[in-house]
């Protein structure tokens, strides 16, 4: 054999072997690059019972719930302030471990509604129900935070959902419904329990003007109470913080209607008036929002 030919035969083997170490070197870069692609982000729970993790989650890095605020009451014929809606609690914990593909069951709180109810006997309210995700019931739920409470008599407020009913790690409660008054004017819902807080109370039923909702600690400002020529306002909505409670009515029929509460889990604000014709706002519903 020449030397020629030695020498090719030489060079062939060297870039085979070159050309075999270079596809072993690219090989694992190429499984790294199909490895990455996993994506994370931040979503909102408003409704629904059921959620699917998805593909390459294998932690929740917070979940976080409110509670539903409750409605609040209207006026009767004898006694024209009645007390408002309590707020929603907050409830959240961390570092959850999941599967890709897991359905996990939960609960959005529904907000309860402002008494309507004919003559107005401050029993047509009703609560706000429970938040809670991981199971089908709060107690056995990864995480989960009360419904605020109706006023069950006229010269009390409803209570705000409590942090100690609760299941998470970091809890706060709602504010509690301002007081009824026979003074005539409607109180204040509670505004929500927040990440910053319990909730602020809404202010009790006074001569005059409705009474002001309670604010979400550094979230929903409580809504102003109704005047002589205004109605009064819905609680200012927050979805990543938490709502506040709504005004309560002035004592005239056209501005005697409690207003809503804000979203998420504000307490709705009382109905005023010697009429017996107007009614409580509407609680904000609850809510979930999950981090992965």
């Amino acid at each position: 054999m020449s030397r020629f030919n030695i020498l090719v035969i030489l060079v062939i083997g060297y870039f085979s072997v070159f050309s075999s170490i270079c596809r072993a070197q690219l090989i694992p870069f190429a499984l790294m690059n199909t490895v990455s692609t996993v994506s994370h982000g931040t979503i909102s729970l408003t409704s629904g019972t059921s959620w699917t993790v998805p593909a390459g989650i294998t932690t929740l890095t917070l979940v976080q719930t409110w509670g539903a605020g409750a409605g609040g009451q209207a006026a009767d014929y004898g006694y024209p302030g009645c007390g408002a809606g309590g707020g929603g609690a907050y409830s959240a914990v961390s570092n959850i471990s999941v599967t890709p593909g897991q359905v996990i069951t939960y609960q959005v709180g529904v907000g309860g509604y402002g008494d309507s109810s004919a003559g107005h006997t401050n029993a047509g309210a009703t609560a706000g129900t429970d938040t809670f995700f991981g199971a089908a019931t709060l107690a056995a739920s990864y995480v989960g935070a009360k419904g605020g409470g109706i006023s069950s008599a006229k010269t009390t407020g409803g209570v705000g959902g409590a942090a100690s009913s609760g299941v998470g790690t970091t809890k706060y409660s709602g504010g509690a419904g301002g007081a009824g008054s026979d003074v005539k004017s409607g109180s204040g819902g509670g505004g929500s329990g927040s990440p910053n807080g319990d909730g602020l109370a809404g202010t009790g039923g006074t001569t005059g003007n409705g009474s002001a909702g309670g604010a979400a600690s550094g979230g929903g400002a409580g809504g102003l109470g109704g005047t002589s020529t205004a109605a009064a306002t819905a609680g200012t909505s927050n979805s990543t913080v938490g709502g506040g409670g709504g005004g309560g009515g002035y004592i005239t029929a056209t501005y005697g209607n409690g207003a809503n509460g804000g979203f998420p889990g504000g307490g709705g604000g009382a109905g005023s008036g010697d009429t017996g014709t107007n009614s409580g706002g509407n609680g904000g519903n609850g809510l979930i929002m999950i981090t992965y």
